[in-house]
Parts: C-alpha cells; structure tokens; sequence
C-alpha cells in the first residue's frame, strides 16, 4: 500500500511516500513556514520522482501541527 505523508509543522516542509514499509522518496525543504506556497509543487515533485500518479496512492498521512495548516 502506498502512502503520502506530508508534515509541515516546522520550518521544513517534509513529503515522503512509502510502500508498507519502504522508503521510495523523499522531499525536505527549509522553506520557514512558506508552506502553502510549495506544498502542491513539492508533492508533484514527489510523485514524478517515484514514477506514481496521485491515484496510486492509497492513503493520506498529515501531521495535524501546530503548523501552517491545521486539520480539524
């Protein structure tokens, strides 16, 4: 299963996708908070880097903050 996780709680924007339990790629960036700015962007980098598109991608993991976004 294929997994996208996105955490923007810091300074670094951080997205990763896995498959159960390996590391296919990863993105950091020391953005300081310019999140909203990168977010979309830095997961397509993400997916092209692993050869995906977004419909392979099983489930959505977010960190929840505090940081630029908050989920309910």
């Amino acid at each position: 299963m294929k997994i996208l996780g996105i955490d923007t709680a810091t300074d670094v924007l951080a997205i990763a996708i896995t498959d159960d339990k390996t590391l296919i790629t990863e993105y950091r960036s020391n953005i300081r908070r310019a999140h909203a700015e990168k977010l979309i962007n830095a997961i397509d980098h993400a997916l092209i880097d692993a050869r995906l598109k977004l419909s392979d991608i099983a489930v959505i993991a977010v960190g929840t903050g505090p940081g630029s976004f908050i989920c309910c």
